[in-house]
């Protein structure tokens, strides 16, 4: 196919349907997990994953602005700057992350009581997730701001694989 030897639509291409596999697994993710669970702990999960993609507006940004950084030092060659910019990036994710740590540790029991949630163990859990969290859309702005089609790729259909494998 002529379509597929330019590289404007086989990127695209390549994107899309890892996109679209990625969507699918997330959508089997639900039912799959609805199946395994009791009521009470799928309302448990589903929670945790609101509470921490309200975490995790803020640290959304920051995969826009390093994307738009990295490809801005990437056409103009600057190595350093691009280095500095990235180590600055990870820097700044790592002090936030220990900070909403503290914050989330103090708030534990309020939460607890709040949520009504049988143990603390998921909560804890998701607290121990908040770096992963931050520095994931860093790593993300990265990747796409180099324009590693492939490796965006993997990461979309890597990620629900993940979800789906850590339920077990």
């Amino acid at each position: 196919m002529k379509v597929l030897s330019d590289p404007l639509y086989r990127k695209s291409f390549i994107i899309m349907v890892s996109s679209l596999a990625g969507g699918a697994l997330n959508y089997l993710f639900n039912p799959f997990v609805a199946r395994l669970l009791t009521a009470s702990q799928y309302g448990e999960l589903l929670t945790m994953f609101a509470i921490l993609n309200v975490i995790t507006i803020p640290a959304s940004t920051n995969a826009i602005v390093t994307t738009q950084f990295v490809s801005r030092y990437i056409a103009t060659g600057d190595e350093s700057a691009l280095s500095g910019f990235m180590k600055k990036m990870y820097r700044q994710v790592s002090v936030i992350s220990a900070g909403l740590i503290v914050v989330f540790l103090v708030l534990l029991p309020i939460m607890l009581h709040f949520f009504n949630f049988s143990s603390g163990t998921s909560l804890l859990l998701l607290g121990i997730s908040i770096p992963a969290a931050f520095v994931t859309p860093v790593v993300l702005g990265v990747i796409q701001g180099r324009q590693q089609f492939m490796r965006i790729s993997v990461i979309n259909i890597a990620s629900p694989m993940i979800k789906i494998i850590g339920v077990f």
